[in-house]
This record gives C-alpha cells, sequence and structure tokens, in this order.
C-alpha cells in the first residue's frame, strides 16, 4: 500500500511517501486548489493519505477556517484530518517508541503550533482547539495576529517575529548584527516553553518546526532561559528536538493513516 502523509502549511505543503520499502520526502508551494492537483503535481502514486491543516480540527472535521492559508484546497470527505501541531507530536511520539507517556509538541515555523499526546492518545479538545500555543496571548495590545486577536505568541516566537522587523528568519537571524534580534526570539520561545511545562505537565517537550535549526543551535540558551522562569524552581520536562525536523507532521500523518480509518 502507497501512503502519503500531507502537511498542509501556510506556505509550504510538505509530504512524506511510503511506497513499498522505501519513504521519500517532498515539499512544494501551498498554491493548489485540491489534493488532486497536488498528486498530478508531484507525481507520486499514492493510494491512500492523510492530511494536517494548521487549524483546530476534532474528528477529522475542519472546526475553523485556517488563519494562515490564503488557499485552502478541496480535500475529499473521509480523508483523515488532523491538525498540524497533533500530527507533528503523534509522529514524534511513535518515532520514540513511546507508551505511557506524554509528549507535548512545540512546531516553530511561519506560525506556532502545538500539539499533545498521552499514551498514544491525541488530545483535540470539546473544539478542536486544545494546545493551541499560537494563539496564547503572550504581549496584550501586541501585534496583530491573523486569528483576529493581537500579541499572539506565534507573532514572537515564529519566523512572523523576524518579519515584523524585516529579517529573514533562516538567513539574516544567522548574521552576528542580529544577535540582539536572536536572543529576544529565543526569550519568548522560553516565555512559550514554561507556560506549556505550567498547563500540561508533560513528560517531554519536542522542538521542531521549519525554524527546528535555528533553534537547535540556541538550545542551552532555551534551556536555562526557561527554566529560569519555571514555577518555584521545577525542572523543566525533558526538551528534545524532533527526530523528523520538520517533517514529523507528515511522518505522523503517514502513521495515523495506516492506523486509523480508511482514506480515499
Amino acid at each position: 500500500m502507497r501512503i502519503a502523509g500531507i502537511d498542509i502549511g501556510a506556505t509550504t505543503t510538505k509530504i512524506a511517501f511510503a511506497g513499498g520499502d522505501s519513504l521519500s520526502f517532498h515539499k512544494t508551494p501551498s498554491n493548489y486548489q485540491s489534493i488532486g492537483e497536488l498528486q498530478r503535481r508531484l507525481d507520486l502514486p499514492w493510494e491512500k493519505f492523510a492530511c494536517a491543516l494548521p487549524a483546530p480540527v476534532k474528528n477529522h472535521q475542519l472546526m475553523a477556517t485556517p488563519p494562515n492559508l490564503t488557499m485552502l484546497p478541496d480535500i475529499d470527505p473521509g480523508t483523515p484530518l488532523l491538525n498540524d501541531g497533533n500530527a507533528a507530536a503523534f509522529g514524534e511520539f511513535h518515532a520514540r517508541r513511546l507508551s505511557s507517556e506524554s509528549l507535548f509538541m512545540l512546531s516553530f515555523g511561519t506560525g506556532l503550533g502545538g500539539g499533545f499526546i498521552q499514551a498514544g492518545i491525541i488530545a483535540e479538545g470539546a473544539r478542536g482547539n486544545f494546545a493551541e500555543v499560537g494563539h496564547f496571548t503572550l504581549q496584550p495590545g501586541g501585534f496583530p495576529c491573523g486569528c483576529g486577536s493581537a500579541g499572539c505568541a506565534e507573532q514572537y516566537a515564529s519566523s512572523r517575529f523576524f518579519h515584523h522587523r524585516g529579517l529573514s528568519a533562516t538567513q539574516d537571524i544567522q548574521q552576528p548584527q542580529h544577535a540582539a534580534v536572536l536572543e529576544e526570539f529565543i526569550f519568548h520561545a522560553a516565555c512559550v516553553i514554561n507556560s506549556v511545562a505550567n498547563l500540561y505537565d508533560p513528560h517531554l517537550i519536542v522542538i521542531g518546526g521549519g525554524l527546528a535549526t535555528v533553534i537547535q543551535g540556541q538550545m542551552d540558551s532555551l534551556r536555562s532561559t526557561a527554566q529560569s522562569m519555571s514555577f518555584g524552581g521545577r525542572p523543566l520536562p525533558a526538551l528534545e528536538p524532533a527526530m523528523h525536523g520538520e517533517y514529523s507532521a507528515a511522518i505522523g500523518l503517514l502513521e495515523y493513516a495506516r492506523r486509523h480509518g480508511e482514506a480515499p
């Protein structure tokens, strides 16, 4: 059975494709009108697939329009559908062969995604909004967010933070003259991690997403800054980089499609 995990992001779609004994990874702009068009573009012969979106999802149903997507592609009814943060968490949970433990996934990219897995079960919440860390209010009255609010965490702990300053998160920020901006970003990311530790108390927090490489170069600073904020000085949960990097959600969707339901 040839299976695809399709992670539909705000700017880029990432695909993990399992064909027989082979596994391949693909990227393409998120500017297609349907999954059929995407399949024709990539020329990948999948027979089964699952999708993720940067939006609330409950029981495979999209609960609200994705605020960061300029084009929402048509997805066939009956397609297994997850929130992108939950898909990434599912992928990282199974990559580590965990069983009874809890894992919180933080995906730092164009936005800020979150996902929580407890004993292999995805927590979606009553309306698909569980673990929406990107929309915690981090700076009241701050930068406007696509969700309609202002000061959301993803405006400060994603690539949007650098865009607000006219910088590229993956190029400009590596230059020494922008060290202070990177330090401020790490501070905001540490605030998010501390909030996750206090609210969810997971065994493990995994750091992934498109900015994972930038963050992993700052992990010591991130840990120490987050620890300095911890409630009562308690030790933080373990912090680990994503085993599948920016493809955590796509890999999670592959595993999910294998285990849950029938895709078209």
